[in-house]
C-alpha cells in the first residue's frame, strides 16, 4: 500500500478510482477518469493511454484530466498534480512509488473536476 494520502474524498474521484480497480478489469487509468465524466466517447481514444503510454509518457490519469479540462487550465493541473504526486510522468511515479495508480486516478479527476461544468461539456 502506498504512503500516499489524498486529499481528493470527493465523489468524482472516489468513482473513478472505484472504475479502476473494478474486476475484471474494464478500464485503464484514463478511462476510468473519463467514465467517471460520463465520457464514454472519449473511452477508444484512451485506450492506448494507460500503462506509461500517454503521451510525453504522462501518468494517464493525468493525460485524460487534461483532456477533459479547458486548455487554459492545463498547465495548472499538471503543476497541481505534481504538486500532490511527486510527478507527472508514468515512468517518474513507478520507480519512486510517491502513491500507487488508484491515488493518481483519484488526484487527476479530482483536479478534472474542479474545472468549470462548462469545461468539461462534450465537444460535438
Amino acid at each position: 500500500m502506498s504512503e500516499y494520502k489524498h486529499n481528493f474524498p470527493s465523489e468524482i474521484s472516489e468513482k473513478a478510482a472505484a472504475l479502476y480497480l473494478q474486476r475484471p478489469k474494464k478500464y485503464n487509468c484514463a478511462q476510468a477518469v473519463a467514465v467517471a465524466f460520463d465520457r464514454f466517447d472519449l473511452l477508444e481514444t484512451l485506450a492506448s493511454c494507460g500503462g506509461g503510454k500517454a503521451p510525453e509518457g504522462l501518468c494517464g490519469a493525468l493525460f485524460a484530466a487534461i483532456s477533459l479540462s479547458d486548455p487554459a487550465g492545463h498547465e495548472n493541473i499538471r503543476k497541481q498534480f505534481k504538486q500532490e504526486i511527486g510527478h507527472c510522468e508514468c515512468q517518474s511515479i513507478r520507480q519512486s512509488r510517491p502513491a500507487g495508480c488508484a491515488d493518481c486516478v483519484r488526484c487527476a479527476a479530482g483536479f478534472a473536476g474542479s474545472g468549470s461544468p462548462q469545461n468539461l461539456s462534450r465537444q460535438n
